[in-house]
């Protein structure tokens, strides 16, 4: 099937002719079907739209489009820009790249390289290798003859404190008339404005800005190779020099320059010290550096030159207290400035007070102060030399010695909680943990101290047991009283059986519970008649012992939890009796047989000899049926009784209920009867009240109308009286304001006209003074030879005179 191609305007495609193997460009608005011997080679495409800021490089050209096969200039290229209009690729055509235009700004130029040779608009015939200069503001059109070697280069505009960085790509005469050889880089200031030449290595040119040395500060230059300065001084490379703020306030380095950063200068005050390192070569002319530290002290200030470097510094001298010392240790043997000789690894106490700056050789290990410790407060303390740990305790202000330190006593994370706590943990609900309250103090919830001595405040009516691991003894402290622990010595941590019914360690003490306290328990036992009960009960406890006595003291704490021993002989023996025991026999003296089963017949207390635990009085709080199936055999029984009881009164308060309404119901009619009677006289007195009420208020409606026309009367007169005194007051008031304000007004223009006069007869003698002064002054300024000559002159002429002085005749 032939192929079909629709083509609309500023489309086109390439047709191929099989047989013949030529290409044909085809371009719409067209539509076209291809003849058996031709087949569509490119597809449908777009022209090429070149915008106005861009060009477009052709490869293989079309020479003549007319033809076919068309004629290319293979292996050429060419640039088509915006004025050619959209265009097709002819078949053979390549579409290379697509660019923008260089733009040009005022101030920008750009080196232009031959590489083929042509000519130029105006007859400027161009040679390969040769460079021109292309300056802005313009657009640059690419020719395929040559390349832009640069592409927009900025003038560089140096600015005060600014430069140059050039390096010469080959040998030439720069534009100030130095001969630059082929890698030589130097330096040209600013200000204003550079074009940089061709023959300079872009990318080693570069503005540089100087650098600002501030007020007190220097930098320090270091030559990167051998060159000459601007002062004639030869610098070689590697060699450093300070420049200050003395020198220059703005130092532009040469390219074989490199500077740090100003550094401020150095100052110590009167407390202050610093470490400085100090490269010197040696005295032996041997090329060695020698590197030593110096200590300076202030007051003083100074730059670190290139050979120095501080270290440390400026650091703070220590000023040690009276209850002060520094731990410190020697470096290198030495002697100090108390004149004491040191060995290297020495350490020793300089002791407060004083300001103390260690030299170079030592260095400081801890600062440390002494401290102060109650009566209740201790510390552990090691010797380093020795290896002992001892207790240290107040009331005194401890120091340590030079070869002391604190040691850290450490205890396991159980008795850690438990100090926290107070001595005693467990679930919320144990009651026992009262006890311990009074224990927890404000600090115990803050870590701890672990070289502080540990302490603990026994409460009252209990005991702790302390062990010692190194001596393999231990003690007991009875409470109220401070328990603290040596270096070696623990606690001992009782578990204790708690809750209702008790659970064997649940609760966890540091502290043996002495009492008089109770224990209670909830247990079960059953009948000879196989009746289940559940039994919950209070025994009294306290222990029986001689605190003098070691070993009654040491059987305390030999049963480890006395509240379960207790709780499991009491429910053994109260089983063992009521197993003997009917459930109606137990049920009616269960008090008396659970204190028999306990403490023996005609017994009150039970003492346990190995741990000196009494019980003395058991306080039954409930017995309880166990078994479901008896107990509700037995709610049962009590229902059917309580329903019988129940049923018997009912029917007794419905008898009481007949007759306590028979009795309402006789009652209720009397009552009707007598209010019967009650509402016919009270009918009969209403008729007669309003009989009486009608007449009063007939003889009271005419008396009151009568009264109010005489009142009408009577204040209809009184208000015309007071109209006309008002108005006669008013009128008196009028008269009298008008003859008031006529007074004034006559009182004020004859006031007008006095002052009026008077300022009259002031200005007419201001006057007069100033022309009696007028006259005087011009008198007084004619000399006594000109009135003379006034005097013998005609009178025509006088006159004369007199007027152009300004005098009448």
């Amino acid at each position: 099937m032939n192929q079909v191609v629709t083509l609309g305007a500023g489309d086109y495609c390439h047709v191929q002719n099989v047989d013949t193997g030529v290409e044909r460009l085809l371009e719409g608005p067209v539509r076209y079907t291809c003849r058996d011997e031709e087949k569509l080679v490119v597809g449908k495409s777009n022209h090429i739209v070149v915008e106005r800021d861009e060009c477009v490089l052709v490869k293989n050209p079309v020479v003549d489009g007319t033809v076919v096969p068309h004629v290319l200039k293979w292996d050429h290229y060419e640039y088509r820009f915006w004025e050619k209009g959209p265009f097709p690729l002819y078949p053979g055509e390549t579409l290379v790249r697509r660019e923008k235009l260089r733009v040009l700004r005022r101030g920008e130029f750009a080196w232009v390289r031959v590489v083929q040779p042509y000519t130029a608009e105006g007859g400027v015939r161009r040679e390969p290798e040769d460079v021109y200069l292309l300056e802005g503001p313009t657009t640059y059109v690419p020719r395929v003859e040559e390349v832009l070697c640069v592409e927009a280069v900025q003038v560089l505009v140096l600015g005060r404190g600014q430069g140059a960085h050039l390096c010469a790509r080959e040998a030439f005469l720069d534009a100030g008339g130095v001969q630059r050889r082929a890698g030589e880089r130097w330096l040209v200031p600013g200000p204003g404005r550079l074009v940089v030449d061709y023959r300079c290595v872009p990318s080693k040119t570069r503005v540089v800005d100087a650098i600002v040395i501030p007020y007190d500060h220097a930098a320090t230059a270091t030559a990167t190779e051998s060159f000459v300065d601007d002062g004639g001084v030869q610098r070689r490379a590697g060699e450093s020099w300070l420049v200050t703020y003395v020198d220059t306030d703005m130092y532009l380095p040469p390219p074989q320059v490199g500077v740090s950063s100003p550094s401020p200068r150095v100052h110590l005050g009167p407390t202050q010290y610093c470490y400085v390192e100090v490269w010197r070569p040696a005295e032996d002319d041997s090329g060695t550096t020698i590197v030593a530290q110096e200590l300076r002290q202030g007051p003083q200030s100074f730059f670190e030159t290139p050979t120095e470097v501080v270290r440390k510094g400026p650091l703070e001298a220590d000023n040690l207290g009276v209850d002060e010392s520094l731990l410190v240790r020697a470096l290198a043997d030495h002697t100090t400035t108390r004149g004491r000789a040191v060995r290297a690894g020495e350490v020793w106490l300089e002791d407060g007070p004083q300001l103390y700056v260690p030299p170079p050789t030592v260095v400081k290990v801890e600062r440390r102060r002494a401290v102060p410790l109650s009566e209740t407060e201790g510390l552990y303390v090691k010797d380093l030399r020795t290896g002992a740990v001892r207790l240290e305790m107040g009331r005194q202000s401890f120091r340590l010695r030079s070869h002391e330190v604190l040691w850290e006593k450490s205890l396991d994370e159980e008795v850690e909680e438990l100090l926290r706590n107070g001595g005693g943990m467990g679930d919320p609900d144990i009651r026992k943990l009262q006890y311990f309250s009074d224990s927890i103090t404000s600090g115990d919830r803050r870590p701890r101290d672990r070289t502080r001595a540990v302490t603990y405040m026994v409460p009252a009516k209990a005991a702790v047991r302390v062990t010692d691991s190194k001596s393999r003894g231990s003690r007991v402290l009875f409470g109220p009283a401070l328990a603290v622990l040596g270096p070696f010595e623990e606690f001992t941590v009782l578990r204790y059986s708690a809750g209702k019914p008790k659970r064997p360690g649940a609760l966890t003490s540091l502290c043996l519970l002495l009492g008089p306290d109770y224990i209670t328990d909830i247990f079960e036992v059953e009948t000879v008649d196989h009746a289940r009960l559940r039994i919950r009960l209070a025994v009294n406890s306290y222990f029986r012992f001689d605190r003098d006595d070691a070993d009654q003291v040491n059987s305390l704490f030999s049963v480890p939890d006395f509240i379960g021993g207790a709780c499991k002989v009491i429910a053994s023996r109260i089983r063992a009796r009521v197993a003997a025991t009917g459930f109606e026999e137990f049920h009616r003296g269960s008090a008396r047989i659970i204190s028999d089963a306990i403490f023996g017949e005609g017994k009150s207390t039970l003492f346990m000899p190995a741990n000196r635990l009494v019980l003395d009085s058991v306080d039954i709080k409930t017995v309880e049926i166990a078994d479901e199936k008896t107990r509700s055999m037995l709610s049962r029984t009590i229902l059917q009784a309580i329903e019988t009881s129940t049923r018997g009164m009912e029917r007794k308060a419905e008898e009481e209920t007949d007759r306590l309404a028979q009795e309402a119901k006789g009652l209720s009619e009397i009552t009707r009867l007598r209010s019967e009677i009650a509402a016919e006289d009270a009918k009969n007195r209403l008729a007669q009240v309003k009989t009486d009420n009608y007449a009063v208020s007939a003889v009271g409606a005419s008396r009151a109308k009568a009264q109010a026309y005489a009142d009408v009367l009577r204040i209809e007169g009184e208000t015309e009286v007071a109209r006309a005194q008002f108005q006669t007051t008013a009128a008196d008031t009028i008269t009298n304001s008008e003859q008031k304000l006529q007074e004034r007004r006559l009182q004020m223009e004859m006031e007008f006209r006095r002052r009026e006069q008077q300022l009259e007869l002031e200005m007419e003698a201001s006057r007069a003074s100033i022309e009696a002064s007028r006259f005087t002054a011009q008198v007084g300024a004619l000399s006594p030879a000109l009135i003379q000559s006034i005097a013998l002159a005609e009178p025509a002429h006088q006159a004369a005179l007199l007027q152009g002085l300004g005098i009448e005749t």
